[in-house]
């Protein structure tokens, strides 16, 4: 919205864009730009910025001084100015620097993004929409699959998170307990805490994957714990900022990954 309202500021404020320059003799020759009606027939871009006025009709404010945003005069439009002012503003929620400040990928951050909300299609959920459906873990095949019990309820998950955290106490009694013990012990601004954000992010990430490549071809638990060593390799060159050392051997990764 931020970015409609600066057509809005570049009509108003006179200013010489060629988009601008080109609005006020098609579109605005017999009428103010606040006074036309949304219904006319009219370009899609145009009808999203005649819809937005009474969205800012009381921020964006036309003076012979100028045009004000709120109190003060706009001479340069700003988008973070009005972004701000038109934004929900919300509390920082506890696992923003566990997701956000990780130098994950960002497939993978958007990925572990919609497991935290719960998101994400598992059976408990697709039951709800087809009772045909059976639900049944596809990682562990004992218990039924919900988003809770993926993270890290199941056995396979959890041996998983274990072995990739060997000597760290990240798995919790429930998935909010789990979540918790990852903010708690990669909270700290420094190497290792930010090795454990690229760690956790990129475990979560790929077991959900693996959960959805249980209707091919599975992989067994260590052949996932290969794979996520690897990436690590391969991550070492795309994270300059961040020193990951691997071995060999797919347990011993995560102590030389030096989380004491």
């Amino acid at each position: 919205m931020a970015c409609l309202v600066r057509h809005l500021w570049a009509i108003s404020s006179n200013s010489s864009s060629l988009w601008a320059s080109w609005v006020r003799p098609y579109q605005l020759t017999y009428t103010s730009l606040w006074d036309i009606p949304t219904s006319i027939p009219c370009s899609w871009a145009w009808r999203k910025v005649l819809k937005i006025r009474t969205k800012v009709a009381q921020h964006l404010i036309v003076r012979p001084a100028g045009v004000y945003w709120g109190d003060c005069v706009m001479h340069k439009f700003s988008v973070k100015k009005v972004w701000e002012t038109l934004r929900d503003k919300h509390e920082a929620v506890q696992w923003f620097p566990l997701l956000w400040k990780s130098f994950g990928t960002p497939r993978d951050k958007l990925l572990v993004w919609l497991i935290i909300l719960n998101r994400i299609a598992t059976l408990d959920k697709v039951q709800r929409w087809n009772s045909a459906v059976i639900n049944l873990c596809p990682l562990c095949s004992s218990e039924e699959e919900s988003r809770d019990h993926l993270f890290f309820g199941c056995a396979y998950s959890k041996r998983v998170l274990q072995a990739m955290f060997a000597g760290r106490d990240v798995v919790g009694a429930n998935w909010e307990g789990s979540l918790a013990n990852a903010i708690s012990l990669f909270r700290m601004k420094n190497t290792v805490s930010e090795r454990g954000r690229l760690l956790w992010v990129m475990v979560v990430a790929e077991l959900w994957r693996e959960r959805c490549r249980r209707a091919g071809e599975a992989l067994s638990e260590n052949q996932l714990l290969k794979k996520l060593q690897g990436l690590l390799h391969l991550l070492r060159h795309g994270f300059p900022q961040v020193e990951l050392a691997v071995s060999e051997d797919y347990v011993s990764s995560i102590v030389l990954l030096s989380l004491v």
